[in-house]
């Protein structure tokens, strides 16, 4: 019931009310043990309840017709932010992430297999962690040939200059990675949020899992958003 009203009409809702009384219920069903702590965190984290200056949006994400007007608008006019962009709704990563992605990419750090690249992070400060950074292989190459600049200063600079949300591209992962089909554990590891005990019993299953997912996730993107490109 949760993922058929989630998924299928998370769009729709419009007041706090109905953003509160969906967290009510996911809390709900946790309580009697219905639901792993692993998807209570997803939907907890994923529904939020807007305030009175967001205008009512409950989950904030691009479509793909958005994606395609925002990449074109910098594809021409700054080839670094149009990437970052690209290795932000690919990865799913937060933005002091994106950097280190980067960081590492320039430092040739990084595996491929066909389209798909990645990157190794394994960073944990308790509260976030990230395990890999997923992208596609042409995305990977800019970074490795160019070696832009890129830190967070520069990231929050666009995001003050540009109005770049960056946690907006993270939140589009999340929506249609959900969308796909991908079960809510996969998505938490693709996006930094499984639990240490979980991660110590499935940590090979769950990149194995993550790795096929994001494939078909990265496939659909160029077909859906990248495609439409000049």
């Amino acid at each position: 019931m949760i993922t058929k009203l989630a998924l299928g009409e998370l769009r729709e809702f419009k007041s706090k009310n109905q953003a509160k009384a969906l967290r009510v219920f996911v809390r709900f069903l946790a309580e009697r043990n219905l639901l792993l702590p692993e998807e209570t965190e997803f939907w907890l984290s994923t529904v939020k309840v807007p305030s009175q200056s967001e205008g009512g949006g409950l989950v904030e994400f691009y479509t793909p017709e958005e994606l395609t007007r925002l990449l074109r608008k910098f594809r021409r006019r700054d080839e670094r932010l149009y990437y970052l962009i690209r290795l932000g709704i690919e990865s799913g990563l937060r933005r002091s992430e994106l950097a280190l992605a980067v960081s590492m990419l320039h430092k040739k750090k990084y595996q491929t297999e066909g389209e798909v690249s990645w990157v190794v992070l394994q960073k944990d400060n308790k509260t976030k962690r990230a395990f890999y950074c997923f992208c596609l292989k042409e995305t990977a190459d800019y970074f490795i040939r160019s070696k832009p600049y890129v830190s967070t200063v520069v990231l929050e600079k666009y995001s003050r200059e540009h109005g770049i949300k960056w946690h907006k591209l993270r939140k589009t992962q999340a929506t249609y990675l959900a969308r796909l089909g991908v079960s809510p554990e996969v998505i938490d590891y693709v996006q930094g949020r499984t639990a240490r005990s979980i991660l110590a019993r499935h940590y090979l299953n769950l990149f194995t899992l993550s790795l096929e997912t994001m494939k078909e996730y990265l496939s659909w993107l160029k077909g859906e958003v990248y495609s439409h490109l000049p």
